[in-house]
């Protein structure tokens, strides 16, 4: 399934974009894409956006403008879930990259207006067996992304914070690893400007660096049971 249009909205109620054969991919050439999951109560802006197909299936969503995302699904499927803003910021809703070892990719990059922020304050925004972040200012630098994970990678170049809290059934391990091209955690303040950016990146469960981080500011790793840094 494919749409390419100038500005997309997907909000109308019960409306879905469903592929049991293939990927989904949305571009937009316009300033905005807004993509809604069901709210709670199912009854308003209740568009999702899913595939089912097995092992293969993957949702890509390209946008000039800034991604309002969530609802996004892979459902049974490993495929990832893959969201690009190319000129301002991703708002994250719920994004769940299937059950069995999906992946998802989150870059906003433009110096000025890049920003990863949480769009639904205290429940998981990224359930995923992997998630790589990046970002211009900031990766939940105002409120932390919640997220289901077991392996993490983050890079933010410019100014703000990464947060992450990892707070779901995955976290019986959390690793600040390797997903895809994307190596450990890096915070850089490019703008050179104080108070410089930190990185702040706590699990449930236990916590293994098998990866640099770095920052600017300062790291601060928690983990409710233990910790590991491979050194």
């Amino acid at each position: 399934a494919v749409l390419s249009l100038g500005a997309i909205t997907q909000s109308t109620a019960g409306s879905s974009l469903n592929s049991n054969t293939g990927a989904i991919i949305v571009r937009s050439a316009g300033s905005t894409v807004t993509l809604i999951g069901a709210d709670s109560n199912g009854a308003n802006q209740a568009t999702s956006i899913a595939t089912d197909n097995p092992g293969t299936a993957a949702i890509t969503v390209q946008a000039s403008g800034l991604a309002t995302v969530t609802g996004l699904d892979t459902a049974g499927a490993s495929g990832a879930v893959e969201v690009v803003s190319d000129t301002a910021g991703i708002s994250v809703g719920t994004i769940t990259a299937g059950v069995s070892g999906g992946n998802v990719f989150l870059e906003a990059t433009t110096v000025a207006t890049g920003e990863i922020t949480d769009n639904n304050v205290g429940t998981i925004n990224v359930t995923a067996s992997g998630l790589a972040l990046r970002a211009a200012i900031g990766i939940g630098s105002g409120d932390a992304l919640e997220t289901d994970l077991l392996t993490l990678a983050a890079i933010n170049t410019t100014s703000g914070n990464i947060r992450i809290d990892d707070i779901g059934g995955n976290a019986n391990l959390l690793t600040i690893g390797t997903v895809g091209t994307l190596i450990g955690i890096t915070n850089s303040d490019a703008d050179d400007i104080a108070p410089f950016g930190f990185v702040n990146v706590s699990n449930a469960s236990p916590l293994t660096v098998t990866s640099p981080v770095a920052s600017e500011g300062d790291i601060v790793l928690t983990a409710l049971e233990s910790a590991t840094v491979n050194s």
